[in-house]
């Protein structure tokens, strides 16, 4: 009857079990953490890259209006929402027959996308990177 009332408060984890666990759980976390960071980074680029693209549809729909790209700016075209803190869009030229916008990137992700850095597209759909990366790769191909 005594066995039977001590095997009762015996009921748990030891110390040493508890030990294991976290060491595999820290172990994973460590295998993890770069692939989430990584993949972050990618989506955050995916994000940029769909406004840049809206971007373009909007400069060929004030070129359809007036017949230029030239007086085109952020402010009178309609462009998604995109994070300002990760990444700023721009109109570098916008000529009468011409333009090319870019998504550059700020803070974190300035540093963690080095590869591809700032996104650029031209009024022909020619996609470009600044970064030593493969274009194809940093536009999500």
């Amino acid at each position: 009857m005594l066995k039977n009332a001590i095997k009762k408060f015996w009921v748990g984890f030891s110390l040493l079990e508890l030990l294991i666990v976290l060491a595999i759980v820290g172990i994973l976390s460590i295998i993890a953490y770069p692939s989430y960071s990584a993949y972050v980074v990618k989506v955050r680029r995916a994000n940029a890259a769909t406004a840049l693209q809206d971007l373009a549809a909007s400069m060929e729909s004030y070129y359809n209006d007036n017949y230029s790209y030239s007086g085109a700016a952020l402010a009178n075209l309609k462009i998604s929402n995109i994070d300002a803190s990760l990444y700023k869009l721009q109109i570098v030229v916008a000529t009468d027959v011409g333009y090319r916008v870019i998504a550059k990137p700020f803070g974190q992700q300035a540093t963690a996308d080095k590869d591809c850095g700032t996104l650029s597209l031209d009024q022909q759909g020619n996609r470009a990177i600044t970064g030593s990366g493969v274009v194809a790769k940093c536009w999500g191909g």
